[in-house]
């Protein structure tokens, strides 16, 4: 979301998925015109009337599956996970960047999340538990993807991921280099990932963000840390290679 939002200000049109079982997406910013349709009509019906616009001038498709019935519909679909692909490309309205929010562990949804995407951009957090699902969850569900489109004569995808909140203490800098040296180590298995030099630290801004439901560059920032994160998210763009030329 705060990339998204970040994007949209730097001239970029913008559409923002949510395709998270939890979807906090669709809360966290205000949404002025509201479509009747969501992401259900979106992925079962290939419904472009299901596009939502935001306060701050992105647009949205929110989740309305609260009940999660769309993970077993795709599941009990032949081609269930190639549906949000299809349904992206029936969009009658062109973007600079559809950016789709997805749950890192393996399910119908974010396998379907994961076709339909040029690019994966993954946050690992230093701690035990998340560095293992990267690890058993997002780098296996990936290379499973990949190895789908290459048999359907697709373009395989790279992974880009960053550590996101961040702190200086020895178990948080000590796991950064233990997940950097198993994937240098592993250079070969993992050739479709990329770690960015760009950490996002934890800061208390983010959650202010997201009480106010906007993008955290918009939150006006103490002058406590030496780097704004501001400019942390806009590195974190430069380094991914991800930023087109402005139309």
């Amino acid at each position: 979301g705060n990339i998204g939002g970040y994007l949209h200000d730097m001239g970029y049109r913008v559409l923002l998925i949510d395709a998270d079982i939890q979807p906090t997406l669709s809360s966290l910013f205000e949404i002025t015109k509201k479509s009747d349709y969501g992401l259900v009509e979106f992925i079962k019906n290939l419904n472009s009337n299901c596009i939502s616009n935001t306060k701050l001038g992105f647009d949205i498709i929110y989740s309305n599956d609260a009940d999660g019935d769309i993970q077993y519909w795709l599941s009990s679909q032949p081609d269930g996970i190639f549906k949000i692909k299809q349904a992206i490309e029936s969009l009658d309205v062109t973007y600079d960047y559809i950016i789709i929010d997805c749950q890192g562990a393996r399910s119908p949804l974010s396998n379907a999340s994961l076709m339909a995407a040029n690019v994966y951009f993954s946050p690992i957090i230093p701690d035990a538990l998340t560095a293992k699902e990267f690890f058993r969850g997002t780098l296996d569900a990936v290379q499973k993807i990949n190895n789908l489109k290459k048999q359907c004569h697709l373009d395989e995808s790279n992974l880009i991921a960053f550590f996101n909140q961040t702190d200086k203490t020895v178990d948080s800098l000590e796991l950064q280099r233990e997940i950097k040296k198993i994937i240098d180590d592993n250079k070969e298995r993992f050739s479709f990932l990329k770690i960015l030099s760009v950490n996002i630290p934890k800061r208390v801004i983010f959650k202010v963000a997201a009480k106010n439901q906007l993008p955290v560059h918009k939150i006006k920032e103490k002058k406590t840390s030496a780097v704004s994160t501001s400019y942390l998210i806009k590195r974190l763009l430069e380094n991914s290679g991800l930023l087109k030329e402005i139309p």
